[in-house]
């Protein structure tokens, strides 16, 4: 019982102690998380919402861009010109080493820096153009073989017009500037030369491509100024990069000439969801990117984590069992777009809401915060990613879990010595008096209760020293009266002894006296009549005090009360003192009377 009651102080004070104290650090670092959750999508809103801008301002400049360079005077006479002199290319048979060379460029050159798990699908020699003017195009600007050049006007034309051309592409971060013959679909130029260059995008071997069908949407639209952008896919003639492109059409006054088409670098993309790789600058930490992501679910824009950390990232990747043949070309062409799929996105990118905020998983696996908003672009369907790793946004909030847990951790030793010498304080007391009680059930009243304490448990324990002092006095005046009356019972025995003693020489003398009186009565009858018969009755009185005496003995031996005992004692000594009277008398009585019978 007393160690519970232990227990049970040391209980309450400890819930009474730490509970409260718990859970207001509870309840702190829960607030403390919500809001630097809320803090860090705020900053990541405002990082999506600025790369947001800047994305939909680069494309809307890029359109801009494309339809003012399309009505200049050099794109329109370009555009004749190659247009011109692209036709004027005699569609004569071309001698077998042109097309064994470009056989040759086909199977080596370009099919070597072709990799892909598709590869082996890929008829590369179905990709070798069958007009002769554009194998001889191929073979001249493609193979460089100026062996093998021939004196077309094409040359001239292209000498005046490519360096300008070159020159906006380089200034300006385009990937490729490319001019279309709208009657035939031939690109009778652009900047790279790549296979797809003099080839026909109506029914050549890229006429399925993005561009293809980029090309003929515009084509067919015949809306003077329109601007129409493609989204990602890998292009071929890029050796299988991702590629995107936006195109214009070209009109001399009122007449479409041709197609301007710019296929966009996705490096210029990528410098401004990284900020130019400057992501610790715009306060994104060790983790923090954007990303472009499509409604296919796949990035239009590098990670920033295959940028910085690329032999990481595609362990993470292999954790993560994630595709085998993306994960090879992901390597290969060092990037993720349209590589890295983000399948748990898709049903945010297609859900009602413009734009939110929320707590997932990203492609490597880790948990992110994600703020995501629709970017608004024609023509594609990209929503703009901002994410952070929760482990890094939440490094304040780890920081102030350790700093409380240590803090929680020195109170609370604090808190448990305080209790424990409370508690001690509370139930020592408690358990003296209980031992004390224990005790005094057994019969010990020579126990003290030691509390040193100034409270109620103080006045409590002197209270029962008092009491415990006071039993104790009784005992002793039991203990004395006892002891006097049982002297007075040793003395009355005494006493009664004596008296029985002295009541049978009584009672022989009686007798003796009466045989005597008996005997002299005739002869001291006229002498000693009045004397005898004085004697006889004292006699007679000797009996009625020692018979007091006896009755008053039986009693003191069989009652229990001192008070009765004493009175009898009282009573005895009166009897005593009458027996003594009368004996007295009749001594007298009997020595006249002897006197008188002498």
């Amino acid at each position: 019982m007393l160690t519970k009651i232990k227990y049970k102080l040391i209980l309450f004070f400890i819930l009474l102690g730490i509970f409260p104290m718990a859970s207001i650090m509870i309840v702190e670092y829960f607030n403390y998380i919500d809001a630097l959750k809320a803090r860090s999508f705020e900053q990541l809103r405002t990082v999506r919402g600025i790369k947001k801008r800047e994305v939909e301002n680069y494309f809307s400049h890029t359109r801009e861009e494309l339809r003012l360079f399309a009505k200049s005077k050099t794109v329109i006479e370009a555009m004749k010109a190659f247009k011109k002199s692209f036709h004027s290319i005699e569609q004569k048979e071309l001698s077998k080493e042109y097309s064994d060379k470009l056989k040759e460029y086909y199977l080596r050159e370009f099919e070597m820096n072709v990799d892909s798990p598709d590869k082996d699908t890929i008829d590369f020699l179905s990709l070798i153009p069958k007009d002769p003017k554009s194998i001889s195009l191929q073979v001249q600007y493609l193979i460089g073989n100026k062996s093998l050049f021939r004196p077309l006007l094409y040359h001239e034309v292209h000498d005046k017009y490519h360096s300008t051309l070159s020159e906006f592409l380089t200034t300006h971060g385009y990937y490729d500037l490319m001019l279309i013959d709208d009657e035939t679909g031939h690109i009778v130029y652009n900047v790279n030369k790549e296979v797809d260059f003099a080839t026909s995008l109506l029914n050549g071997a890229y006429s399925q491509s993005n561009l293809g069908r980029l090309f003929r949407k515009i084509r067919y639209s015949g809306v003077k100024n329109q601007t129409i952008l493609c989204d990602f896919e890998r292009y071929l003639p890029s050796y299988l990069s991702p590629a995107c492109f936006v195109a214009t059409p070209i009109y001399d006054g009122d007449k479409k000439i041709g197609t301007l088409i710019f296929q966009i670098a996705a490096d210029k993309i990528d410098a401004i969801t990284t900020s130019k790789k400057t992501w610790r600058e715009e306060g994104m930490g060790e983790s923090g990117e954007c990303y472009i992501l499509g409604n296919d679910c796949k990035l239009r824009t590098n990670s920033r984590f295959v940028i910085e950390t690329p032999n990481k990232f595609y362990e993470a990747m292999v954790k993560n069992n994630y595709n085998p043949k993306l994960l090879s070309q992901m390597k290969f062409y060092k990037t993720t777009i349209l590589f890295q799929v983000i399948c748990n996105e898709l049903d945010t990118l297609t859900g009602v809401a413009p734009t939110a905020v929320r707590t997932t998983k990203d492609y490597r696996g880790v948990e992110v915060l994600s703020a995501f908003s629709r970017l608004n672009i024609d023509d594609v369907k990209w929503s703009m990613l901002a994410e952070m790793d929760t482990d890094e946004a939440f490094t304040a909030v780890y920081s102030y879990r350790k700093r409380a847990f240590i803090i929680a951790l020195f109170l609370i030793f604090i808190l448990i010595i305080s209790i424990l010498f409370i508690s001690r304080s509370i139930y020592k007391p408690i358990n003296e008096l209980a031992n004390a009680a224990l005790e005094l059930g057994k019969g010990n009243l020579d126990i003290t209760v030691n509390v040193k304490t100034r409270d109620e448990l103080k006045a409590l324990a002197d209270s029962f020293n008092k009491a415990i002092a006071a039993l104790r006095d009784n005992r002793n005046d039991i203990l004395h009266t006892n002891q006097l009356l049982e002297e007075q019972k040793e003395e009355l025995e005494m006493q009664s002894e004596k008296m029985r003693r002295l009541n049978e020489e009584i009672m022989q003398f009686n007798s003796h006296l009466d045989q005597k009186v008996a005997d002299r009565t005739i002869q001291l009858r006229s002498q000693n009549k009045k004397l005898m018969e004085y004697a006889f009755i004292n006699s007679h009185k000797l009996r009625a005090p020692v018979a007091t005496i006896l009755g008053l003995m039986n009693v003191i031996r069989v009652t229990p009360s001192s008070e009765e005992k004493l009175k009898c004692i009282e009573l005895m000594e009166r009897a005593t003192q009458e027996l003594d009277d009368v004996i007295h008398k009749i001594q007298d009585i009997l020595y006249e009377a002897e006197f008188n019978d002498e």
